[in-house]
């Protein structure tokens, strides 16, 4: 036999239909998984983008089962998957490719948060997730000449459907979005699945081989485009890191922005560690002089390190204390040493992984004067770092007196659920929470707030200093009380069975636009 015809035979033996409906499934739901993320820099994650995404792929589906019966019973169902695999895996990286057009499109952003999420998935979406999902009904029917193994043939292509869709999807996942990316995952898929067409029309004329080796050639344009159109500096297990740097003045010296994924989560000052650009953290920084009136040489543990920003002040302004920082994502202790600034030689010792594992990592006798809180990013808040259970486990690290200090972004007007849950929740765990604020008393807006609770009564006399703004001149703010926010009407105790923190958070994506 010769090499021609046993590669004949091994690409019918591999493009059959069982094995057809695994290689659609492999290719579809590493599309899914990869396209939450890659839109991440620009709708960040959310249930609503989450919802879109899943939404999307799911009507994709049911419009390509509808077609397919419409096509296999014009053209025979070989001819139909076939054809399905090509043009699913050729459209998919030029459906990226148009994503990222509309994305520079300034109406795109005026567009309400929901409504963008999801136009967005279903341009990224709907045409993938249709030719592809119509690549299992096609190969049922291409058993209609078999019927005394249809049965056993349709078992074995759901079968085969579902170990391609958890392949795919644990392909992604843990393998290829961390150590590729999510742009070069989809095009991959999307390529993987063209080409499993091709391997079966190895009998088609000239005309139609010079089509789809052109069509190969535009897929593999398209997908190196969409690569290099994404803004990422680095791309991580978590997030899609870019690093900005703007120069200020000459004081502060260059100014690093950290984004993660859509987020501006850092702004880091490289030759001023003092300088804090966010009013959360400024707030922050004056519960830790607050503290450090009573106790010399507070301890401090900040849980969400980022690019170091704050941990890196603390370091500064208290040269004796010791400063402990969790951080999920490892790759932002490297980027922060590369990029912001941070000695290799320094004080901080981070611990890496969730905060709720690592807080085992932390030494048996380690407690700490001030646990700030920093992982809620943006709108999005992983909800078993807000629990009462969560509280209770980290208020045993906390020395006699100490302070556990959170952020939290609401509407406080149209809205409060956010900060009154938060406020309910960390009142059960104790005794007395405190609700702050830095800046101008703006509450009819989103806007971040902070919770401080101790299970000693606090004196918030010494927060009434005002301190100047470097970047307004003239302008000066100070930490205030917000009492009228400490009154509990609508809020959820936040427990580990019962956390509602994205039903909680919906409302707050249309009220901020």
């Amino acid at each position: 036999m010769s090499p021609v015809s046993c590669f004949t035979l091994f690409a019918r033996l591999r493009t059959g239909p069982t094995a057809a409906a695994f290689g659609a499934s492999v290719a579809l739901l590493a599309i899914e998984v990869a396209a939450a993320r890659a839109q991440a820099p620009v709708l960040g994650v959310s249930v609503y983008t989450w919802t879109a995404t899943l939404g999307w792929v799911f009507v994709g589906i049911a419009l390509g089962g509808l077609i397919c019966g419409h096509l296999a019973d014009r053209f025979p169902a070989r001819a139909v998957w076939r054809a399905c695999l090509i043009v699913g895996g050729a459209i998919t990286p030029l459906c990226l490719l148009v994503f990222d057009l509309l994305v520079a499109r300034e109406w795109i952003s005026d567009l309400p948060v929901v409504v963008r999420a999801i136009a967005m998935a279903g341009v990224t979406l709907l045409l993938p997730s249709t030719a592809l999902g119509a690549i299992v009904p096609a190969a049922i029917a291409d058993l209609r000449g078999a019927p005394d193994r249809f049965g056993r043939g349709v078992g074995q292509i759901y079968a085969a459907s579902t170990a391609g869709g958890i392949t795919g999807t644990f392909l992604a996942g843990f393998l290829l979005i961390p150590t590729i990316g999510a742009d070069r995952t989809i095009g991959l898929a999307g390529l993987g699945a063209l080409l499993l067409g091709l391997l079966g029309n190895l009998r088609w004329g000239i005309v139609a081989r010079l089509t789809a080796i052109a069509t190969v050639g535009i897929s593999g344009l398209a997908a190196s485009r969409v690569s290099d159109a994404r803004r990422c500096t680095y791309e991580t297990a978590y997030f899609c890191v870019r690093v900005e740097t703007n120069e200020e003045d000459a004081a502060a010296g260059p100014i690093r922005t950290l984004w993660l994924d859509h987020l501006s989560h850092s702004r880091v000052s490289l030759l001023d560690p003092r300088r804090l650009s966010f009013s959360y953290l400024r707030a922050y920084a004056d519960v830790a002089a607050l503290r450090a009136r009573t106790v010399n040489a507070p301890d401090f543990l900040i849980i969400g390190a980022g690019a170091y920003g704050f941990p890196r002040y603390l370091e500064t302004v208290y040269p004796s204390s010791t400063i402990d920082a969790i951080e999920i994502d490892p790759s932002l202790l490297e980027i922060s040493h590369r990029d912001f600034g941070l000695s290799r030689d320094t004080r901080i010792r981070s611990y890496l992984g969730d905060a709720r594992t690592a807080l085992t990592s932390l030494g048996p006798e380690q407690t700490y004067d001030v646990i700030f809180a920093d992982a809620f990013n943006d709108l999005a808040m992983p909800y078993h770092l807000t629990t009462v259970d969560y509280l209770i486990d980290l208020k045993a690290r906390l020395a006699p007196g100490g302070l556990y200090v959170s952020n939290v972004i609401d509407h406080p007007v149209r809205h409060g659920r956010v900060i009154q849950s938060f406020y309910r929740t960390i009142r059960t765990a104790f005794r007395h929470a405190y609700v702050l604020q830095w800046g101008p008393r703006e509450l009819d807006r989103v806007e971040t707030l902070v919770i401080v609770g101790t299970d000693v009564p606090l004196d918030l006399g010494p927060l009434r200093r005002h301190d100047p703004i470097p970047e307004n001149p003239g302008l000066s703010y100070s930490t205030a009380h917000v009492p009228e926010l400490e009154a509990i009407v609508h809020g959820v105790l936040l427990t580990d069975d019962h956390a509602p923190i994205e039903q909680l958070v919906a409302p707050l994506y249309v009220l901020r636009n």
